[in-house]
């Protein structure tokens, strides 16, 4: 597989390939915003032109979200399958689905949809969700054709939105992101993110 620095070259503007964006918010405010900022940073900063970015709210529930996912995968297959995708979960989650409108979404159900040619990144911004890598593995497509980050391990709890606000900052400024350390402490009643100077592999 490509190391992590060829897959940082997609998400800025030094790649000439197609690229498309599926974003899904979970149904409490904080999700949506965090959706919300890496939209900003995908239009803004990324290279990302606005009808190639897809935003799914978090109300529609697992049934519908599951469809919309066919969806932009069948379309990236009739338009231009070696296209690059990106799909962004920030949303509830347990050992082994996504949780939006809190009704379950099987990891192994979305790894079987992305079926097209080009690569991909998965970022589920989810408790639980490290849970995402040995699902996606079982399907065959990682590590082979893609790459899959997470803000939480399989048996932990998330801190809501940390990581997408951690991978803007580290691909705003082009820095490195392999597996920083995310950290919530209490500061006069506000959670804010410690992330740790250098690459770990």
């Amino acid at each position: 597989m490509e190391n992590f620095l060829n897959y940082l070259l997609f998400f800025c503007k030094m790649e000439v390939r197609n690229k498309k964006a599926l974003l899904i918010a979970g149904d409490e405010s904080y999700m949506k915003i965090g959706i919300f900022s890496f939209h900003c940073y995908l239009l803004g900063q990324a290279g990302f032109s606005p009808d190639s970015v897809v935003i799914l709210p978090g109300e529609i529930g697992s049934s519908y979200t599951l469809r919309r996912i066919r969806i932009f995968f069948e379309k990236i297959k009739d338009e231009d399958s070696l296209t690059d995708a990106i799909v962004v979960y920030c949303g509830h989650g347990d050992f082994e689905a996504i949780h939006p409108a809190k009704s379950p979404l099987h990891y192994e159900k979305v790894a079987k949809l992305i079926n097209h040619t080009g690569r991909f990144v998965f970022i589920s911004d989810a408790c639980y969700s490290g849970s995402a890598i040995p699902a996606f593995r079982s399907v065959g497509i990682l590590p082979s054709r893609g790459l899959v980050i997470t803000s939480a391990r399989a048996n932990e709890e998330s801190y809501g939105s940390k990581l997408l606000e951690a991978l803007i900052v580290s691909y705003s400024g082009r820095g490195v992101f392999k597996r920083k350390k995310i950290a919530q402490i209490e500061r006069d009643y506000k959670p804010r993110i410690i992330v740790e100077d250098g690459v770990k592999k």
